[in-house]
């Protein structure tokens, strides 16, 4: 992770919240940058950065505490 800290480009993230098949909520998140290849060409990388189990139903202010947690966790606090 230490790559994501020291990336001097734009960091998204996207986040996807499910239900399993057994009843379980569960929020994914994944991290969008562009990286210079050897060739010199930017591509696109994606990478998953965490899956949380939710304790609770998922409402807005529940998943932004969620999410907020996640991002502070990895240090990309006014990253993304």
């Amino acid at each position: 992770m230490e790559s994501l800290r020291s990336h001097k480009g734009a960091i998204n993230l996207g986040l996807d919240a499910w239900q399993s098949p057994n009843g379980f909520d569960v929020l994914g998140t994944v991290i969008y940058r562009l990286v210079k290849a050897s060739s010199g060409k930017f591509e696109l990388e994606a990478s998953s950065l965490d899956f949380v189990q939710l304790q609770k139903n998922r409402a807005g202010i529940y998943l932004a505490k969620a999410v907020q947690s996640i991002v502070e966790k990895f240090g990309l606090t006014n990253r993304v």
